[in-house]
C-alpha cells in the first residue's frame, strides 16, 4: 500500500539482537495491560463471591423472619396489621426495607403514625400508633368517627372494633357532629373503650344536653364543652353508695358530682328566670336560675294586689336575694306591686328634735350675740367715758388757765 513501508526482510535475515529487543518491548507490553486489567479483574471477582455468599446465607435458616411483633395496637389485631405489613415469619429478614413497611401501615385510617424495627434473633417489631376513635354511627351506611375529625367506613375487617367504641345515636347536623368530636380530643381513651352509647338529651334547660350510657351501667351527663369531665367519671362513680345516681358534669367548676338522674326526679312544674329576649339567666356558675315565690306562714303563695304570686328577686351573680324581713314588709302592704317598695317615711320626732335642736341653736346664737353686743356697748361707753375724761380734762386745763 502506497505510503507505508512494508517489512519484508525474511526472518531468518533479523539479527538476534534485535528479536530480543522486540521479544522484551513484548513482553513489557503484556505485563503492563495485566497490570491495568487486575483491579477490575479484583473487583469482578469481589462481586462474584458476594453474589455467592449472598446465596449461601439466603440459603441458611438464620436469613429468614423468625417472628413479628406489634406493639400499641388497641383496637386494630395483629392479624390484620401482619397481612397489611406484608411481613411474615419465613420471608427473607433483610429484603423488606423498614420505611416500606411503615408506608403500608400507615396508610390504614385507623393508624396515624408507625415504626419498624429490626431486632436480633431475625425478630421484626411494628410499633403502631393508633387514632383515637370517638365511636361509631348509622348514617346511610355504618361509619366510624376518629378525634382528628376524620371518617372511615365500617368494613368488615373493622367489625372486631365495635365491641370497644360507643354507639352513637343523633348528632347528624355536621356542627353538632364537630362540637362532639371536638368535646372527645381530650377524653382519654381508656374511658372511651368504657362508653356503651352516645345519646342527644334535653334537659330542659340545654335542649342538646349529651346522656352518656357506661358499660358499667352508670350514667354521665354533660355539654359539649364539659365532656372532658368524663375522665373523673371513675373516681366518683366508685364511691356511691347509690348507684342509681347520675355524673353530671359543671362547665364553670370544671368538676363533676352525682345526684339523682333527671328521669328519677319527680315531675314538677320547675320555672326558670328569663331575659326580656326569652333567654335563661345563669348564675355565675353557669347554672340555669330556678325562679321561686314567697310563701307565708300557712306555706301558701303570698300574692301581689293583682293575685299574682311574688317571685323571690335575684342579685347581679344570679342567685336569690330573698327578703328577710318579707313577712312583716307584706303585711305592712310593702309588696302591693310584687316587688318590695318601702315609702319614705316622716319621723315627727325626729323632726321635733331637729325642730328643738334649730331653736336651742337660735337661742344660743341670741344669747351669743346678745353677749356680743353687750362686750360692744361696754366698749363704746368705755371709750365714751374716756372721751369724756379727755375732754373734762382739757376743758379743766382751759379753766386753770
Amino acid at each position: 500500500m502506497a505510503g507505508r513501508e512494508v517489512n519484508t526482510t525474511p526472518v531468518e535475515e533479523i539479527p538476534d539482537g534485535v528479536q530480543s529487543l522486540f521479544d522484551e518491548r513484548h513482553d513489557r507490553r503484556i505485563s503492563r495491560e495485566y497490570m491495568n486489567a487486575r483491579p477490575r479483574l479484583f473487583r469482578i471477582g469481589i462481586l462474584i463471591a458476594a453474589v455467592l455468599l449472598m446465596g449461601l446465607y439466603f440459603m441458611i435458616p438464620d436469613s429468614r423472619v423468625k417472628g413479628v411483633t406489634f406493639r400499641g395496637n388497641q383496637y386494630l389485631s395483629s392479624r390484620y396489621l401482619q397481612e397489611i405489613s406484608g411481613v411474615r415469619e419465613g420471608n427473607l429478614f433483610y429484603l423488606p426495607l423498614p420505611w416500606v413497611i411503615e408506608q403500608k401501615v400507615s396508610s390504614d385510617p385507623f393508624v396515624e403514625s408507625c415504626e419498624v424495627q429490626l431486632l436480633k434473633g431475625n425478630i421484626v417489631k411494628i410499633i403502631v400508633n393508633e387514632k383515637k376513635i370517638v365511636g361509631y354511627r348509622y348514617d346511610e351506611d355504618p361509619v366510624i368517627l376518629f378525634a382528628d375529625h376524620t371518617v372511615t367506613g365500617l368494613k368488615s375487617e373493622y367489625l372486631s372494633v365495635v365491641a370497644d367504641v360507643p354507639l352513637i345515636k343523633g348528632f347528624f347536623e355536621e356542627e353538632q357532629t364537630r362540637l362532639l368530636v371536638k368535646g372527645f380530643e381530650n377524653v382519654d381513651k381508656e374511658i372511651i373503650s368504657e362508653i356503651a352509647e352516645i345519646t342527644q338529651f334535653d334537659i330542659g334547660y340545654d335542649a342538646e344536653a349529651i346522656k352518656i350510657l357506661m358499660a358499667n351501667g352508670g350514667w354521665f351527663i354533660a355539654s359539649y364543652r364539659s365532656l372532658p369531665l368524663i375522665n373523673q367519671y371513675n373516681a366518683i362513680y366508685s364511691h356511691l353508695e347509690d348507684r342509681s345516681l347520675c355524673v353530671f358534669a359543671d362547665d364553670n367548676l370544671n368538676t363533676a358530682y352525682a345526684k339523682a338522674c333527671p328521669w328519677d326526679e319527680p315531675e314538677t312544674t320547675a320555672e326558670y328566670w328569663r331575659d326580656e329576649n326569652g333567654n335563661l339567666i345563669r348564675n355565675t356558675y353557669g347554672d340555669p336560675a330556678y325562679k321561686h315565690y314567697y310563701t307565708l306562714e300557712d306555706d301558701s303563695f303570698a300574692l301581689d294586689e293583682k293575685g299574682n304570686k311574688i317571685p323571690i328577686p335575684l342579685n347581679e351573680r344570679g342567685f336569690e336575694n330573698k327578703d328577710k324581713d318579707f313577712i312583716e314588709h307584706y303585711e305592712a302592704g310593702y309588696y302591693k306591686t310584687g316587688k318590695l317598695v318601702i315609702p319614705e317615711e316622716k319621723d315627727e320626732d325626729k323632726e321635733k328634735s331637729e325642730d328643738g335642736k334649730t331653736d336651742e341653736t337660735k337661742e344660743e346664737n341670741k344669747e351669743e350675740n346678745k353677749e356680743e353686743k353687750t362686750e360692744e356697748d361696754a366698749s363704746e361707753q368705755s371709750e365714751e367715758q374716756s372721751s369724756d375724761n379727755t375732754e373734762a380734762e382739757s376743758s379743766g386745763e382751759d379753766g386753770n388757765e
